[in-house]
């Protein structure tokens, strides 16, 4: 698998052509993370059976770096309970 021990953040992974990016992410071996539109339990649903990982972030979508560096840690506390 190419992205083997990859993570990759989807916008919009939960339905549509979000999730097919997403799809094709964890077929190609990388843990996916749905990150903004996982709000309600279909969302979340979705996330998990594509085999990702469903985060709701709203509340710190990032703006600016710090906005990022507090997004992306956000996540990572995430993975570290999925994993």
């Amino acid at each position: 698998m190419r992205l083997a021990g990859k993570t990759a953040i989807v916008s919009g992974a939960a339905r549509g052509q979000g999730a097919a990016h997403a799809a094709a992410l964890v077929r190609a071996g990388a843990t996916v993370v749905a990150g903004d539109d996982v709000t309600d339990e279909d969302g979340m649903r979705a996330a998990r059976a594509m085999g990702g990982i469903g985060v709701d972030v709203r509340e710190q979508f990032p703006t600016g770096a710090a906005g990022v560096r507090a997004w992306l840690a956000t996540l990572d506390q995430h993975l570290q309970q999925e994993r």
